[in-house]
């Protein structure tokens, strides 16, 4: 029956893709007749897919069907930010209870604090609006699940939220290790453009996926469209080859997120790729924040009293730092960079923008105070170089 079951789901997916394939060239999928239209695509895929579905059903074995209602039971129903819950409270707590009060949550969000309470109850507080947030309780004896979080680190948390006393509170919390938690947080970022990572796929997709499936990327690249799959996911897609590319899926919840951008715009995201169909895919993306917000006198001080210290705290980072320009220039491989000023004689905090992006320094000029985000890649001689750089 399982087996029967497996090859009936897997016929029920092929389906589907089937029709989203054929929605674009329905000569792909109706290789016979001489009208390959969409509506032939729909009528013999998707009615395949609907009988599929109806039998795959039929045979489902009873612990499949009793997992399936404890998943749907233990299922999310809300999936947001922390900010947002926190917002939804702060605006008007009688409707937040209405909506959330007893309800399972999937919360994404910075982690501010890492504490117990009064009775020794481990809590993670997440970000919400100055010194308050939304504080997700774990039960005692759970503390060994917290131990590898840090302050700042960005996870997402799943609860029960029971309403608001200063700080909006969740119970009953656990931390989903397939929701980008865990191994992926401490997971090593491999940086590039959208093109190469299209191009790896384009060139060879087993390799591709060896290299890069479930990794963390940041990636690079140019807008070529904004919108939202059937399911009602945002999503944007970086630029590839012709109309396809590096298509980007975000949480419902983040879909502020992409309000301000536009076609053609550069942009970094955050992700894990997930391979190829059609396009390549990258999920669970957000645009980078900083973890940490310091001047570049600060950070280079981190490094000169122990770069060891200051590597493991730093060295892979999104960091917002504030200085003095002390001078602009390229080096030998071309990148442009600002050098900010530390107080040290030839000693500086070297920002490196990418190609093609001297227009962000054309309006810039020595003796300037600025603020740049960038990711921190360690001393390089009498220097602490930051990469990935942009102006805000």
């Amino acid at each position: 029956m399982y087996a029967i079951y497996m090859l009936l789901s897997f016929l029920t997916t092929a389906a589907v893709v089937a029709v989203v394939i054929g929605l674009i060239p329905p000569s792909i999928v109706v290789r016979w007749g001489t009208k390959q239209t969409r509506g032939r695509v729909l009528l013999y895929y998707g009615l395949g897919f609907m009988v599929l579905a109806l039998v795959a059903d039929g045979v489902k074995p009873q612990d499949l069907i009793a997992k399936d209602k404890e998943d749907l039971a233990n299922a999310p129903k809300f999936t947001l930010t922390a900010t947002a819950l926190y917002k939804a409270y702060e605006t008007n707590e009688v409707a937040a209870d209405n909506k959330y009060k007893g309800e399972i949550v999937l919360v994404s969000g910075t982690i501010k604090n890492i504490g117990k309470d009064i009775l020794d109850k481990p809590y993670i507080t997440l970000d919400g609006s100055g010194f308050l947030g939304v504080q997700c309780f774990f039960e005692k004896g759970k503390e060994s699940v917290l131990a590898s979080l840090s302050k700042g680190q960005r996870i997402k948390v799943k609860g029960v939220v029971s309403g608001k006393f200063i700080n909006v509170q969740i119970k009953d919390c656990s931390l989903p290790s397939a929701m980008g938690n865990e191994a992926l947080a401490k997971a090593p970022m491999i940086t590039l453009t959208a093109t190469a990572l299209y191009n790896a796929y384009e060139n060879n997709e087993v390799a591709a996926d060896s290299k890069y499936k479930g990794k963390n990327v940041l990636i690079s690249g140019t807008i070529k469209n904004i919108g939202k799959d059937i399911l009602d996911k945002p999503y944007i897609t970086l630029g590839g080859s012709g109309f396809l590319g590096v298509q980007c899926f975000f949480e419902k919840s983040n879909v502020d997120q992409l309000m301000s951008l536009s076609k053609g715009q550069r942009i970094k995201v955050i992700g894990v790729v997930s391979g190829k169909v059609i396009n390549v895919q990258v999920k669970d993306c957000s645009l980078p924040s900083a973890k940490f917000t310091l001047t570049a006198d600060e950070l280079y001080n981190a490094y000169e009293t122990n770069e060891v210290a200051a590597d493991n705290k730093y060295k892979g980072e999104f960091v917002l730092i504030s200085g003095t320009i002390e001078g602009m220039s390229k080096n030998l491989f071309g990148n442009s960079y600002i050098a900010l000023e530390t107080g040290k004689m030839s000693s500086n905090v070297k920002c490196f923008f990418e190609k093609g992006k001297e227009s962000e320094l054309a309006w810039l000029s020595k003796g300037e105070r600025v603020r740049v985000m960038g990711v921190v890649s360690g001393k390089w001689a009498s220097d602490v170089h930051v990469n990935d750089c942009t102006v805000q």
